[in-house]
């Protein structure tokens, strides 16, 4: 399975060289924005995506640890993730209101043994922030990647009593909706990668679930925050405490999002220029 994981990355990074080079022919520009790489097995595919970028017109990292790996390569640059360009609305917070990204896991291979773990860590609190007369609202970010299924397991696996004090947010109509519901959130926990970076924006007092170096590496880079845990090493048993919930400093955050704005750079640029 692994040999065949291996080859489907091999064949997509030449379809994209195919693809880069023919734009180039035809002195048509593109643009990598907000992107990560990694993991990788072989030099090989290494250099194949090293080729792709260097083929690009510019190619923007959201982490340092990918930036790192291509930094001699000209088109490479790195700025923090797209994410942080949105603008946040005038919403009216929810008083008591948590939500929740909850990711699903069966589709992960690496992290499908950590399932039963970290459906019961999220059982045990929201069963505990109800009792705290909490509000929770779950979000499945990407129901491609089997969210949605988590969280029927989630609802599934709740007693009725505590269930009727949690609702489940979907966007299959509207994603502004969706994403201003979460904007009007006090707390988080952040299982999804933007679910933490809107966080961040929208000022929520969050805790992160790492499932992912692209989001530990993100986490450390800017040092978002300083509560958060491996979705590896997660103790079911864990209740979080309001000390465990912290929101960005609001400098920090401003600085973050005017850096940003590099992510646009390249493409601003050649927008200007035509």
């Amino acid at each position: 399975m692994e040999h065949v994981d291996i080859q489907n990355g091999q064949n997509r990074q030449m379809d994209f060289l195919k693809l880069i080079l023919e734009c180039k022919e035809q002195n048509i520009p593109f643009f990598y924005i907000s992107s990560n790489f990694g993991p990788y097995n072989t030099q090989e595919y290494f250099d194949l995506v090293k080729e792709v970028f260097s083929n690009s017109t510019d190619m923007c990292f959201r982490e340092t640890y990918s930036y790192n790996l291509f930094k001699d390569v000209a088109t490479v640059r790195y700025a923090p993730d797209v994410g942080f360009n949105y603008k946040p609305k005038q919403v009216e917070k929810i008083k008591d209101s948590v939500g929740i990204s909850v990711i699903g896991l069966e589709q992960k291979p690496n992290l499908s043994q950590c399932e039963g773990d970290y459906q019961e860590f999220l059982k045990t609190n929201i069963i505990e922030l109800v009792k705290q007369n909490k509000q929770i609202f779950l979000f499945p970010y990407c129901e491609y990647e089997g969210d949605m299924d988590g969280v029927k397991k989630l609802i599934n696996s709740i007693e009725e009593k505590y269930r009727n004090s949690v609702k489940v947010v979907h966007y299959s109509n509207s994603i502004e909706e969706y994403i201003d519901l979460y904007q009007s959130m006090e707390y988080a926990i952040c299982t999804r990668f933007h679910a933490m970076i809107l966080s961040s924006v929208f000022g929520h007092k969050f805790f992160t679930i790492s499932y992912s170096d692209k989001m530990l590496n993100v986490i450390n880079d800017l040092q978002l925050t300083k509560d958060y845990i491996d979705i590896k090493d997660i103790n079911p048993t864990t209740i979080l405490s309001e000390s465990d919930f912290s929101k960005i400093d609001d400098v920090l955050l401003n600085k973050i999002v005017g850096q940003a704005k590099g992510q646009f750079k390249a493409l601003d640029d050649f927008v200007l220029k035509g």
